[in-house]
This record gives C-alpha cells, sequence and structure tokens, in this order.
C-alpha cells in the first residue's frame, strides 16, 4: 500500500493521471483481493484497522479524479471535514524485498493454478482423472554458473545501452566469444530468449544471479493460503541442487520461479464425517482419509467438500470411544461429545487400504477408528 501510494503522488505530480489511475486504483483493488484470499476469502477475518486505512487511503488517493464519491466515503466513515481539506496519506519507507516476496507469490500462485488445469487436461497422455492432492514445490537457490555468465553479460549489455538489450544475433556473436559457454551453446540462446521476455516484465530484476529473498522461506510462510486455494492436501519443498532431483529439472528451473510437479493421488479409505450437534446445518458427508493424513489435512478435506464451514470455522476432529458401535450409540442433546475423545491436530491417521481399516495415533497411542468420524465446525 505504501508503495503505490507513494507511486500514486508521484505520477499526479507528473500529470500521469492514466498511470496515477494504475497504481491508485487497479493494483489498489488488486492488492486488497489478494489480502482477502490470503486470509481465507469472503468470510475470512481481516484486520480491521487495516481494512479502514485501505478504505480511506484509497478515498483520499483517488479524491483529486473522483471527488464527489470520494466525499461520500468520507462522510459515510464519519469525517467531520471534508476530504479535499484532507492530507495526503503518509506512508512508512517502502521494504523492497517485501514487495518483490509479495510479486513472487502472485506469480508463483498464477503458474501452479495454470499447472493444475494442464496436469487435468484431456489432450495429455497422463492426464488426471481427479485433482491432484499432494505435490513438490522445486526450488533454485542460484542459477548454474553458465547461465550467471549470461546475465552478466546481458546487465552489462543494459547498462551500456540504457537499459536496451542488443538483438539475439549479437548477443550470440559474443556468447560464441566466451570460452566457458562452448559446451552450453545449444541451450544458451533460448535461455537468453527466455530472460529477454522476463526482463520486459520485470526489468532489471530479471538480470539478477539470486533472488533477494528465501523462496523457500515464503512459500512455508505461506503454506496454509497456498494448500488451501490449489486444494492440496500437502507439499513439499525440494531444492535443485539436491541429489536426487533429476538433471531436466535442476537445469530448467531458476530462482524467482520455482516448479510444482504434482503426484498422482493415493488410495484411501472412505470414512463417514459425522455432526452430532442437533439443530445444525452441517451434515454427514464421506472423506477419503489416505495414510499418512494428519487432522489438520482432513480438516481442510472437510473444508473443501462443504462450503458451509466458513474460513473463521474452528474445525476440531473427534473420535468414538467405542469404535465399532459408538456410532449406532443414543447421544446426550446436552452433551453431544460424551462418548467421544478429541483428537490433536498433529494426530495422523494410519491406513490400511487392503483391510479398509483406518487407526490414527493420538497423545502416543494408536485407536482404531471404525467407519465414522465426528467433527465440530463452530
Amino acid at each position: 500500500m505504501n508503495k503505490n501510494i507513494q507511486l500514486c503522488a508521484a505520477n499526479y505530480e507528473a500529470t500521469l493521471f492514466k498511470e496515477a489511475l494504475k497504481y491508485g486504483f487497479f493494483e489498489y483493488q488488486t492488492m486488497r483481493d489478494m489480502y482477502r484470499e490470503l486470509c481465507g476469502g469472503q468470510d475470512a477475518a481481516m484486520n480491521e484497522s487495516l481494512v479502514f486505512r485501505f478504505i480511506e487511503t484509497q478515498a483520499l488517493i483517488l479524491s483529486p479524479v473522483c471527488p464527489h464519491i470520494g466525499e461520500q466515503i468520507w462522510q459515510i466513515l464519519g469525517k467531520n471535514e471534508l476530504i479535499v481539506k484532507s492530507k495526503w496519506p503518509e506512508t512508512q519507507p517502502v521494504d523492497e524485498s517485501l514487495c518483490k516476496a509479495a510479486d513472487f507469490m502472485r506469480d508463483v500462485m498464477a503458474d501452479f493454478r495454470a499447472r493444475i488445469k494442464n496436469s487435468m487436461s484431456s489432450k495429455k497422455k497422463n492426464a488426471f482423472t481427479t485433482p491432484p492432492s499432494e505435490a513438490v514445490i522445486y526450488v533454485a537457490k542460484e542459477f548454474p554458473t553458465w547461465q550467471k555468465a549470461i546475465l552478466q553479460l546481458l546487465e552489462k549489455e543494459a547498462q551500456e545501452n540504457n537499459g536496451a538489450l542488443p538483438d539475439n544475433k549479437t548477443i550470440s556473436q559474443q556468447l560464441g566469444k566466451m570460452e566457458s559457454l562452448k559446451k552450453f551453446m545449444k541451450k544458451a540462446m533460448p535461455f537468453v530468449q527466455m530472460v529477454k521476455e522476463q526482463y520486459e516484465k520485470k526489468g532489471m530484476a530479471a538480470l539478477a544471479s539470486a533472488c533477494p529473498f528465501d523462496q523457500a522461506a515464503v512459500l512455508l510462510e505461506n503454506r496454509e493460503y497456498i494448500e488451501n486455494s490449489l486444494e492440496l492436501d500437502r507439499f513439499s519443498i525440494k531444492f535443485t541442487d539436491e541429489a536426487d532431483v533429476e538433471p531436466i529439472i535442476s537445469e530448467t528451473v531458476v530462482p524467482g520461479a520455482p516448479l510444482m510437479h504434482f503426484f498422482p493421488p493415493r488410495e484411501g479409505v472412505s470414512l463417514t464425517a459425522r455432526n452430532v450437534h442437533v439443530a445444525n446445518a452441517l451434515f454427514d458427508m464421506n472423506v477419503e482419509v489416505m495414510d499418512g493424513d494428519s487432522v489438520a489435512v482432513v480438516a481442510r478435506k472437510l473444508r473443501r467438500l462443504n462450503k458451509s464451514i466458513k474460513p473463521r470455522f474452528n474445525v476440531t476432529l473427534w473420535r468414538y470411544q467405542d469404535p465399532v458401535g459408538g456410532d449406532r450409540k443414543m447421544i446426550s442433546c446436552l452433551d453431544p461429545l460424551a462418548i467421544h475423545e478429541k483428537l490433536e491436530d498433529s494426530a495422523v491417521f494410519t491406513v490400511d487400504t487392503e483391510k479398509k481399516t483406518v487407526s490414527v495415533s493420538n497423545n502416543g497411542k494408536a485407536y482404531p477408528i471404525g467407519d465414522t468420524i465426528v467433527y465440530v465446525a463452530q
């Protein structure tokens, strides 16, 4: 927000009203939508003070071009003076690395969504019949040596030519003179073309040989958002310099552009998830439990199956103390959970697909589940 407010002010001063509107309205609205999505969607609990700061600053920075709407919003907010008499919003210093990390998340999520859609394309030979639920994200810490050499050459050319890069023929001739690239000439020009495409979008940042932030840390910090948004049960992160990574992946993945690879769906066992509270609109549903699923993973599956479980609801799972006859016993309306035991979020399910049985390790002990598990969403 601070960065866009500053960019909007700079463009107003330069009388570039189209650019001012770009940063002050369109991108500003996009940031609000992304924040809402990060919080969990329409019904999520967003930070109240931050939301009101967004509304106030949005009205202020748009007041030069739409003063009447600005005044109306200003009155609704309960302000005493006119918006035209109010000062331009004060901003804190911009953390550029944080802004780049936010742009990184927006770009990778768009790429991940496209890859999920592509993985289920009927035109593909090995297309998935159901949406993937598990994935691995390959992250490159830095470019290989030969790619670094190309980036350094392109950066030098851009600096000497006021930001303009030479045509591919000139670049190819310069690369041919570099001894260190003799073995990689077949790969060099496709890489140059990819970098030039990124350069048009990101500028000099596309020529950096390493990321200014920890990519893996950003992805893990946003794990819940990634898993919920992509409807994944879990994902792991692997670095391209690890020994068991295929060469084609280590050569393809570059810093700032991680690659998500999906695993084929595993076989599981279907359980009945039951809500035992009376006068509640959340009904029974079947949920597929796989070996190694935690309680948090199963709770996330329930949210996907039933959109009535709002993001603000806390979902807990309970097991019947009697796994055989528990789901056939009468329950108390005053204490419907009396015959159940709560499962910790860290509890892990063990599934035997041959015998079609499910057990759970809770507080250091293993318990059979039976055919039914109880959930509470409040």
